[in-house]
């Protein structure tokens, strides 16, 4: 996007139109749906509605009202039927924690492990999520949610293993063929 703030929300206003248009559409044929990565999809409706990541200025509980209705709304529609599976699959970004001698200048480090990226509550939306990231230089992907088989949270998948077809046939039961 390009452009003043205002003119970056006008061409993001339109891919999110497009993208909930495609979102809606897909629940009267899908049996999946996968989102990749809801951690873009949560930083186009920002940008969508402020021409950028945050406000610059107002008060935060009426600069993401409408905001959060309009992601929410995506997750209700998709609550509010039975015949559609949704993946949800995340970005991760490096933990920080202010460390002892750097409280009162706000100095923080590392530590070495990552989080989920985007917005906390997007785990709540969803039958099954997945983490990725890389690590010590092998891509891997993390089960946060697996709606079928509770028992595979928090297992990880590493390098050849992490495709999706062998996540999903760990997680449903079905076998890695029909995923790939």
């Amino acid at each position: 996007f390009r452009g003043s703030k205002d003119i970056i929300a006008i061409q993001a206003m339109e891919v999110w139109k497009r993208m909930a248009d495609a979102w809606y559409d897909a629940f009267k044929w899908a049996r999946t749906i996968i989102m990749d990565t809801h951690t873009e999809a949560w930083e186009l409706v920002r940008v969508a509605h402020f021409g950028d990541l945050k406000p610059s200025a107002g008060r935060v509980d009426s600069n993401y009202g409408p905001i959060n209705a309009a992601w929410r709304s995506l997750f209700k529609h998709y609550r509010e039927q039975t015949g559609v599976n949704l993946i949800l699959i995340g970005q991760t970004k490096d933990e920080y924690k202010t460390n002892k001698k750097g409280i009162s200048s706000g100095i923080s480090e590392r530590t070495g492990r990552t989080i989920r990226a985007g917005q906390k509550e997007v785990l709540y939306f969803v039958d099954c999520a997945i983490r990725t990231g890389k690590e010590d230089g092998d891509f891997y992907s993390t089960v946060e949610k697996g709606w079928m088989n509770g028992e595979i949270e928090g297992d990880r998948f590493i390098g050849k293993d992490s495709d999706f077809a062998t996540i999903m046939g760990a997680i449903t039961d079905t076998p890695k063929k029909e995923w790939a």
